[in-house]
C-alpha cells in the first residue's frame, strides 16, 4: 500500500502539539507532498517549502461558494454540457489552466500526456480548463482547443469550457481552489499552466508554479480505501513525537511509526534551524578569499587565488539521484562560461544518505572519467554539524535557506561574485542549466557596469538625447508599452491616474514604446505620441521605440537600459520581459526596487509595500504618500500606547533600555513556548536594561478572544510573567496601531510588512531604532546573543 502523507497534518503539529486533530487545519509550514512510499527521506528536502503561517480555515472562509470539496461543484465542458465533478469521487484529480499559444504549452502538454498515461489506471485525472486571461493566449473556441490538443498532444483526458480564473467572473471552482491553496504571492494565479493537486476526497492538498513541470510532480496517491483513517492517526502520532511523548501502540502501524519518524527528524532539524538564524557570530570572514581549504590531494588551496572570478560551490555526491544530471550540466556551464571567468567548485561530501562513500581518489576518478569534469574537485567535506568546514559555515551565514541555514541535500548550490560575496543560493533541485538567469549573468558582469538607473542615457521621441540622471530624486516607473495590446486601455487609464496622485510626490513614469511582442506597437514615435496623448490624455514622457533599427527589450540587441533593469529584478519565469506594460519600479537612488507582471493593475500599485517604501524620504522623518501627517522619526520614543487599564504609556519613559516587542495570544500552538522564554529571557536580563513590551492581539484565528484583565491574569497566574501586558491592540489593516505601522515599516518580513501570525518580535535598540525582526516560530532565547549585544552597546542620552 503506497500512501502519501501531506506534510499540512505534520506541521500543524508545530503550531499546536497538543491541540492537533484530524479536524485542525491550522498550518505553519506548508510543504509540497512528501511520499511515504519513496525509500528515503530524500526526497522530503528536494521540494521547495514556503511559510505560510496563514490559517487553511481562514483561507477556506474565503470562498464564496461554501463547498468543503471539489466534488460540490458542477461546470461545463467543452460542448457546454453540465459535469457533476462528484464524478471523480474516489479520483486524484491535477487541475491545470491550459492555454495553446504560451512558451509553456509545449512542454506541459507533453508531460501533462506521459502523466496521465502512466497513472491514468491507478485513478488519476487532469481536468484542463482554458483560460484566455494571461497574454491572450488562448483566444480559440472550445473546438478549436479540443481539436489543437487532442490532434498535436493526443491529448486523452478532458478538456473544460473556457474559463477565468482571476477577477470578479472567475470560475467557482477556481475560487475555491485558489481559497484553498494561496500561492506564494496570493491567492491570484499568476500564469496559465498553474497546477492544483486534489486528493480522493476532494480535497485541495497541493498548488505547483506554473513553471513547475507536470512530471515532477510526485503523485503515489495510490491508497486504498479505509486508510484515511491511518492517515490520520500518523498526524496524531506526529504530534506525540514533537511533544516527546510515545505513541500508543494501537494508533498506528510500526510501519508507519518508522517512516513517521524519519520525517520528524527532518522537521525537528527544520525548527532547531530556526532557533540558531538569529544567533550567528559576527566576527565571520567578510570574503570568500580569506579562506583556505584542501584539496583532493590534501594540499592547501588559498580561495584568494580566485578573486575576479565569478564562483559556483556545490556539495557533490556520486551516488545520488541527483548525481548525472548535476555533472552534466556543471560541465556544459563550465565550458560555456570559464572564459568569462567562471570557476566551479565542488566538494564532496558524505553526510547525506551515505552516498559520497569513497575516498578523493576514487570520487576524482569517477568523476573525470564519466563526466570528463575540467573543474576541481576539492577534499571530502562535512557542510553540517559541529564540524563543518569553516567555508560552509561562511557559505551558510551569507545565504541560508527558506528551512534555515543548513544544506539540505547533496548539490545545494551557491553563486559567489567577482568580490568574494555570497550572491545567491539554490536548491539542490535547482539544475546548474537554469542558473542562467540575471542573478548569474550579473554575478558574470565586469565591476564597470553602470550602478544606478541615472548612468544612462536614452532617445526621446524627438530623437534627442535624454540624460536619466535628470531624475535623480525621482520615484520612477519604467514600462513597455504598446497601443493595440489587450492590456492598453486598462493600463494607460490606470497609469495616468497614478501619476496624477503621485507626481507631486516625486513619481516619474517613463514609457517605452516596443513592438516585439505580438507586433502591437507597430506605428512611428509620431504616431504613438499622437494616440497617447489624444485618446489618454497622458502627460508623462513617451520614450524612443525601443525596438526601432537594432534595439529591443530582449535578446542580443537589447537596449542597455534594460539590460540593467532585468539584472536588477529578474521575473518568475527568468530575466526576459514576457508582454506588454511590464513595470519596473526604480526608488531615488537610481535602484531598481521592484518588478511587476504586465497583468498587474498600475494602481494595484499602491498597495505594494515596494512602490510605498519607495517614496520614503532618506532623511529624519518618514512619509508615506498614504498618510496625511508626517510619520513619526525612526525612533519608537515618538509614541503613546494605551496599558491594560486603558491609561496612556508614553515610550519615551523606556529611553536607554533594550526592547522587545511582541504580539500575544494565550490560545495559540506557540503560547506554551514563548511565555515560559519571555518570562526566563526578562528575569535574566531585566536588571541590565531589557524590557518586554506584550501587546495582546485578536486577529489571527481569534486565538486571543479576552479582555485586558483575563488576559493578564492568565499571563500573570500561569506564567509568573514579570514583563508588562498592554491594551489589545490589530497589528496589520488599516485599523494596525500606530505603533505596528512604524515597526513593520523599520523592518518588513520576507513576505511584507504585515505581520504573519502570533508571537513576531521585533527588537529595539538603546536609541529606540528597531534594529532586527523575527518569525513567530523564532523562540526567545535564541534571541539571546543579539541582546546581550544591544545590551552592551554604550547609550547617549
Amino acid at each position: 500500500m503506497h500512501v502519501n502523507l501531506s506534510v499540512t497534518a505534520l506541521s500543524a503539529s508545530l503550531l499546536s502539539p497538543k491541540q492537533f486533530s484530524a479536524n485542525s487545519k491550522q498550518t505553519l509550514l506548508r510543504f509540497s507532498q512528501v511520499s511515504l512510499s519513496s525509500p528515503s527521506i530524500k526526497v522530503a528536502f528536494s521540494s521547495p517549502v514556503w511559510c505560510t503561517l496563514r490559517s487553511n480555515s481562514t483561507m477556506a472562509s474565503q470562498s464564496g461558494s461554501g463547498s468543503k470539496s471539489i466534488h460540490d461543484f458542477t461546470v461545463k465542458d467543452a460542448k457546454g454540457k453540465d459535469v457533476d465533478l462528484s464524478i471523480y469521487k474516489g479520483k486524484v484529480l491535477l487541475i491545470v489552466n491550459v492555454a495553446s499559444q504560451c512558451g509553456l504549452t509545449n512542454s506541459n502538454y507533453t508531460e501533462l500526456s506521459q502523466l496521465y498515461e502512466k497513472y491514468k489506471n491507478q485513478g488519476l485525472e487532469i481536468l484542463a480548463f482554458p483560460c484566455n486571461q494571461f497574454g491572450a493566449q488562448e483566444p480559440g473556441s472550445n473546438d478549436e482547443i479540443v481539436e489543437f490538443a487532442c490532434t498535436r498532444f493526443k491529448a486523452e483526458y478532458p478538456i473544460f469550457d473556457k474559463v477565468d480564473v482571476n477577477g470578479d467572473n472567475a470560475a467557482p471552482i477556481y475560487k475555491f481552489l485558489k481559497s484553498s491553496k494561496g500561492g506564494l504571492f496570493g491567492d491570484g494565479i499568476k500564469w496559465n499552466f498553474s497546477k492544483f493537486l486534489v486528493d480522493k476526497e476532494g480535497n485541495v492538498v497541493d498548488r505547483y508554479a506554473p513553471t513547475t513541470t507536470p512530471l515532477s510532480i510526485e503523485i503515489e496517491e495510490e491508497v486504498e480505501e479505509g486508510s484515511w483513517n491511518e492517515r490520520k492517526s500518523i498526524g496524531h502520532f506526529a504530534a506525540q513525537q514533537l511533544n516527546k511523548s510515545k505513541p500508543k501502540a494501537e494508533e498506528c502501524s510500526p510501519k508507519f511509526k518508522q517512516r513517521v519518524e524519519v520525517k520528524m527528524r527532518g522537521l525537528n532539524a527544520i525548527r532547531d534551524s530556526y532557533k540558531r538564524m538569529t544567533s550567528q557570530p559576527t566576527e565571520n570572514p567578510k570574503t570568500i578569499y580569506d579562506f583556505t581549504v584542501k584539496d583532493a590531494k590534501g594540499n592547501d588551496v588559498d580561495l584568494s587565488v580566485y578573486k575576479g572570478k565569478v564562483l559556483l560551490i556545490i556539495n557533490v555526491a556520486s551516488k545520488c539521484g541527483l548525481t548525472n544530471s548535476n555533472y552534466t550540466e556543471l560541465n556544459q556551464l563550465y565550458q560555456q562560461y570559464k572564459d568569462q571567468g567562471l570557476e566551479v567548485v565542488a566538494f564532496p561530501c558524505n553526510q547525506f544518505g551515505d552516498e559520497e562513500p569513497g575516498s578523493n581518489e576514487e570520487i576524482e576518478e569517477f568523476v573525470c572519467t564519466r563526466f570528463k569534469s575540467e573543474f576541481p574537485i576539492f577534499d571530502k567535506i562535512e557542510v553540517n554539524g559541529d564540524n563543518a568546514a569553516p567555508l560552509y559555515k561562511f557559505l551558510k551565514l551569507g545565504k541560508w535557506g527558506f528551512f534555515g541555514d543548513d544544506i539540505q541535500w547533496n548539490f545545494t548550490k551557491f553563486l559567489v561574485d567577482r568580490d568574494g560575496k555570497v550572491s545567491d543560493r539554490y536548491y539542490p533541485t535547482t539544475s546548474p542549466l537554469s542558473l542562467e538567469t540575471s542573478d548569474f549573468r550579473m554575478a558574470s558582469q565586469p565591476t564597470e557596469i553602470p550602478k544606478t538607473f541615472y548612468d544612462f542615457t536614452v532617445k526621446d521621441a524627438k530623437g534627442n538625447d535624454a540624460d536619466l540622471s535628470v531624475y535623480k530624486g525621482k520615484v520612477l516607473l519604467v514600462i513597455n508599452v504598446a497601443s493595440k495590446c489587450g492590456l492598453t486601455n486598462s493600463n494607460y487609464t490606470e497609469l495616468n491616474e497614478l501619476y496624477q496622485k503621485y507626481k507631486d510626490q516625486g513619481l516619474e513614469i517613463l514609457a517605452f514604446p516596443c513592438n516585439q511582442f505580438g507586433a502591437q506597437e507597430p506605428g512611428s514615435n509620431e504616431e504613438i505620441e499622437d494616440f497617447v496623448c489624444t485618446r489618454f490624455k497622458s502627460e508623462f514622457p513617451i520614450f524612443d521605440k525601443v525596438d526601432s533599427g537594432t534595439i529591443e527589450v530582449n535578446g542580443d540587441n537589447t537596449a542597455p537600459v534594460y539590460k540593467f533593469l532585468k539584472a536588477g529584478k529578474w521575473g518568475f519565469f527568468g530575466d526576459d520581459i514576457q508582454w506588454n506594460f511590464t513595470k519596473f519600479l526604480v526608488d531615488k537612488d537610481g535602484k531598481v526596487s521592484d518588478r511587476y507582471y504586465p497583468t498587474t493593475p498600475p494602481l494595484a500599485l499602491r498597495r505594494e509595500k515596494k512602490f510605498k517604501l519607495a517614496f520614503v524620504h532618506l532623511g529624519p522623518v518618514y512619509r508615506m504618500p498614504s498618510q496625511a501627517n508626517e510619520f513619526p522619526s525612526t525612533k519608537i520614543y515618538e509614541f503613546t500606547v494605551k496599558d491594560a487599564k486603558g491609561k496612556d504609556v508614553d515610550l519615551s519613559v523606556y529611553r536607554g533600555k533594550v526592547l522587545l516587542i511582541v504580539n500575544v495570544a494565550s490560545e495559540c500552538g506557540l503560547t506554551d513556548e514563548n511565555y515560559p522564554e519571555l518570562t526566563k529571557l526578562y528575569q535574566q536580563y531585566k536588571d541590565q536594561g531589557l524590557e518586554i513590551l506584550a501587546f495582546p492581539c485578536n486577529q489571527f484565528a481569534a486565538q486571543e478572544p479576552g479582555s485586558n484583565q483575563q488576559i493578564e491574569e492568565f499571563v500573570c497566574t500561569r506564567f509568573k510573567s514579570g514583563f508588562q501586558i498592554f491594551d489589545k491592540i490589530e497589528v496589520n489593516g488599516d485599523n494596525a496601531a500606530p505603533l505596528y505601522k512604524f515597526l513593520r515599516l523599520g523592518k518588513w518580513g520576507f513576505f511584507d510588512d504585515d505581520i504573519q501570525w502570533n508571537f513576531a518580535k521585533f527588537l529595539v535598540d538603546k536609541e529606540g531604532k528597531v534594529v532586527n525582526r523575527y518569525y513567530p516560530t523564532t523562540l526567545p532565547f535564541s534571541l539571546e546573543h543579539d541582546i546581550k549585544k544591544l545590551l552592551a552597546e554604550s547609550h547617549e542620552c
